[in-house]
């Protein structure tokens, strides 16, 4: 992503939005993507926190932290964020955690390097397109379950601030089928992290490019 873009997507830039909502008088729902500049279902990024010195955190890479460091690490994240917004002044109806989170969140994706689940490292998106549900079966052992654990930490840190904090997290259905979508919030569930709100991006014709009309 270039820098002009990446600069939109920062916590500063979600900042100044804020106070504009303030002044409108509207309710925003902020989207903490947990990814170094971006990620969406066919990109992804592991999240690197080297501009947060408040937050204690191990001296090495994000894909060498296990579980329990990467939770430590998100849940100080989401109380830092959390005042953050808060302090602006807006009013915040629902907390979106992830970005298209389909095949992963905070680094434990498909596709990247992480002491988490070393083989994800070696699978790539078209195993998950060819496979039945775009790999549901596999993924809820794999990545979600690890995901929904993370996402629990992060939203255990944003309640510090806000203790009726509500959570949404989205995916798109451009990689998704009723059974993907199911598995999918379930396993979040299963792991400690249930929303209030389930996000479901529809795009119609962001797969027009793999199809021939």
């Amino acid at each position: 992503m270039d820098p002009e873009h990446a600069e939109l997507l920062s916590l500063e830039s979600g900042l100044k939005v804020c106070k504009i909502a303030k002044e409108l008088g509207l309710k925003v729902n902020p989207e903490i993507m947990a990814a170094y500049t971006y990620m969406d279902s066919f990109s992804q990024q592991a999240p690197n926190f080297k501009d947060y010195p408040e937050i204690t955190q191990p001296n090495k890479p994000w894909s060498e932290y296990n579980l329990e460091e990467m939770k430590d690490v998100l849940e100080q994240y989401g109380e830092l964020v959390a005042k953050e917004v808060v302090e602006s002044g807006c009013e915040v109806e629902f907390w979106n955690i992830g970005n298209e989170a389909n095949f992963g969140f905070g680094g434990v994706n498909v596709g990247l390097k992480t002491a988490v689940n070393p083989i994800l490292e070696n699978k790539t998106l078209q195993d998950m397109y060819t496979s039945p549900s775009f790999g549901a079966e596999w993924l809820k052992e794999n990545v979600w379950n690890y995901n929904g654990q993370m996402m629990a930490a992060l939203a255990n840190g944003i309640k510090k601030v806000d203790p009726d904090a509500k959570f949404s997290t989205h995916i798109t259905t451009a990689m998704a089928d009723t059974t993907f979508m199911t598995s999918y919030y379930k396993t979040l569930a299963e792991n400690g992290y249930k929303v209030d709100q389930v996000g479901i991006s529809f795009y119609p014709t962001s797969m027009s490019y793999f199809f021939k009309y």
